[in-house]
């Protein structure tokens, strides 16, 4: 077949060369060749777009020369050539047409009129799990998803997220292992939804997997009577904090002393939890999806969120979805993989192992033994910044959460209460979620 795969721009359009082409494609249907590999094949011929369109099959593939095949529509200058059941192919060149252009598109015709019926083979019954999985197989063609896609009642291009939970959630699903894939087409930007935490009823912990607000701190810049000084910040800066107000722990910073109450910078520059876009609209994570509103109340599921994507590309949207599902804690039940930026990474190329042996980690379990409610509130101060913040949001009296925190700096052997030690117990919580909950 390789030796066939020769390109129109350098045939001259006469008797020799057609026959090539027929001999071609005629290749193809005796091999009886997917439809992925006919689209795929034309491409690289052609050595411009080409695609074909089956409505009845819900199939859209489109193909270039040097990518794989997609689920897209015809551009508004391709050449089409119609098949029977309101099908066609098309071929979209820049400029003049190759000598061969029209002997490529009827053979393309032909060829794909035969293909499709070759691969008219029943699928499973609308509704059945078995299209889902199809749908998310990363070892599927695309024209096999595209079908699976049109029989669950799904276009191939539109946009959806697949949702990863340990939960019986309603909606277009199978299961995976230990997990259930749910398709949705009703889940809005992680940018309009300004809370990680999504049930009420859980914890309400309303910080984002990544870093909270409280780990950021102001510009290091000017920093005045501290020569030479240089300062890794975090993420935010806080417009109502001064830059030499920020750090009470960092020795001879100007108007650190006496700054009691200072446990990092407040949340004054608009940006929610320091994750997402502050453009929510102020939906709280329980009312996103129809099928997940239900959920408060039902203990112990948990949720990953996977990105947007067209419907075509659902199994990266599932893998992404089942990282995010990792980051997932009680405290936490509902995680968005549009929010962990690199924590993405970090869920790809950790070692359970090395986690568990990690000293920080190490104390956390220590104290889940002995102390299990003050790993809620660690959680809280990670996710609020503040020490009264995180008793409001566990019902407890601020001085009880000072108590219940000092004692926890005892077995983790460094202090909470700063942005230093907040970024690392944030960071042993999220490893110690990674090792719990496993490979997704």
């Amino acid at each position: 077949m390789k030796g066939l795969l020769l390109r129109l721009s350098g045939l001259d359009a006469d008797a020799e060369n057609a026959v090539r082409v027929i001999g071609f494609f005629d290749r193809l249907i005796t091999e009886r060749s997917g439809l992925d590999t006919l689209v795929h094949s034309t491409a690289e011929l052609a050595g411009c777009p080409v695609g074909l369109r089956a409505p009845g099959q819900g199939l859209v593939l489109r193909a270039a020369p040097g990518t794989g095949v997609t689920a897209a529509p015809a551009p508004a200058r391709a050449a089409v050539r119609a098949l029977e059941g309101g099908a066609d192919v098309w071929v979209a060149r820049e400029g003049a047409p190759a000598p061969l252009d029209d002997m490529l598109l009827e053979r393309f015709a032909i060829a794909a009129a035969v293909l499709l019926d070759h691969s008219s083979v029943p699928l499973p019954e609308l509704g059945d799990p078995a299209l889902v999985e199809l749908v998310l197989s990363e070892g599927a063609g695309t024209a096999e998803r595209s079908r699976a896609l049109h029989l669950l009642g799904i276009a191939a291009t539109s946009r959806l997220r697949v949702l990863a939970t340990t939960g019986d959630l309603p909606g277009r699903s199978v299961v995976l292992g230990s997990v259930r894939a749910v398709l949705s087409t009703d889940v809005p930007d992680a940018a309009g939804v300004p809370g990680a935490v999504g049930f009420p009823g859980a914890v309400g912990l309303p910080g984002a997997v990544g870093v909270s607000g409280a780990v950021g701190v102001p510009d290091a810049v000017g920093l005045p009577g501290v020569a030479g000084v240089r300062v890794g910040v975090g993420l935010l800066g806080a417009a109502e904090v001064p830059d030499a107000a920020w750090a009470p722990g960092v020795a001879g910073l100007p108007g650190t002393a006496g700054m009691p109450g200072v446990v990092g910078p407040p949340d004054a520059v608009g940006v929610p939890d320091a994750v997402g876009v502050p453009d929510a609209a102020g939906v709280p994570d329980a009312a996103w999806a129809p099928g997940v509103a239900g959920l408060p109340g039902a203990a112990g599921v948990r949720v990953g969120v996977g990105p947007v994507v067209p419907a075509i590309e659902a199994a990266r949207s599932w893998q992404d979805a089942l990282k995010a599902l990792r980051f997932t804690a009680d405290s936490e039940p509902v995680v968005w993989w549009d929010r962990l930026g690199g924590l993405a990474l970090v869920a790809e190329r950790v070692d359970r192992d090395d986690v568990a042996a990690l000293d920080d980690v190490r104390a956390l379990d220590r104290l889940a033994a002995v102390q299990p409610d003050t790993l809620a509130a660690l959680d809280a101060l990670c996710a609020t910044g503040s020490v009264r913040k995180a008793a409001a949001v566990l019902h407890r009296h601020h001085s009880t959460m000072t108590v219940r925190l000092a004692r926890a700096e005892t077995v983790l052997g460094f202090e909470v209460d700063s942005a230093g030690g907040r970024f690392r117990l944030h960071l042993a919580l999220l490893l110690r979620r990674l090792r719990d909950n496993g490979s997704g």
